[in-house]
């Protein structure tokens, strides 16, 4: 299989051969390792997902003469975009929320319990998605502070809100958890928002340090 990225067929060429199910994640590792992000994938003349890309490669349909067409962004770029979406997230997160607060002590909870559960899957993949970037960079802990306080301990008062949740849950005390939702968890929406920028800085400066 012919891998051309960014309309270099002489970039990349595959060891593992093109049956081989690691082939993508070796590509991605041999972009990440030249600061590059994959934007997207082409094959047979359209626009494929990574997720269906590697059920061909599992399934052997992708031939030896067969070209597989990889456009890629800066890493930094790459994280951006993320960070950017994560911003908007939890700017509607905050939203959610503070809705799910008011009406989840009602006669009938259920509508509220269900957007909980979802909000608490979304949210909880967002801070791993950030502990992961501010580890794997090195986010110093003290730069990105708001209101005194870094975003790194914030993320760790949010899970340890969330370990609170689960219990008031249990014991089905929705007057306690209305209570910790808007006055325990909902105050550190903003600031990590706010913190995310600071967040893209220090990334950009791990990147490329001569800049």
């Amino acid at each position: 299989m012919n891998i051309i990225v960014d309309g270099d067929p002489d970039l990349i060429s595959p060891a593992d051969g093109a049956r081989n199910e690691t082939l993508l994640s070796s590509i991605e590792s041999a972009l990440l390792s030249a600061g590059r992000s994959i934007d997207s994938y082409r094959w047979r003349g359209e626009t494929i997902s990574a997720e269906d890309l590697q059920d061909h490669f599992k399934n052997g349909d992708l031939g030896e003469e067969e070209s597989l067409e990889i456009t890629t962004i800066s890493l930094q770029e790459s994280l951006s975009r993320s960070i950017f979406d994560m911003s908007g997230g939890l700017e509607k997160s905050e939203e959610q929320l503070l809705q799910i607060s008011e009406t989840i002590t009602q006669a009938d909870p259920s509508a509220a319990l269900k957007s909980l559960s979802t909000w608490m899957q979304d949210i909880h993949a967002a801070i791993l998605n950030l502990e992961q970037l501010t580890h794997m960079f090195r986010v110093p802990q003290d730069a990105c502070e708001v209101q005194g306080m870094s975003i790194q301990k914030r993320l760790l008062e949010l899970k340890d809100c969330f370990a609170d949740i689960q219990n008031l849950l249990k014991n089905d005390d929705r007057v306690s958890l209305a209570d910790t939702l808007e006055h325990k968890v909902c105050p550190h929406l903003a600031p990590i928002r706010e913190a995310l920028p600071m967040v893209i800085e220090e990334i950009r400066k791990a990147i490329d340090p001569s800049n």
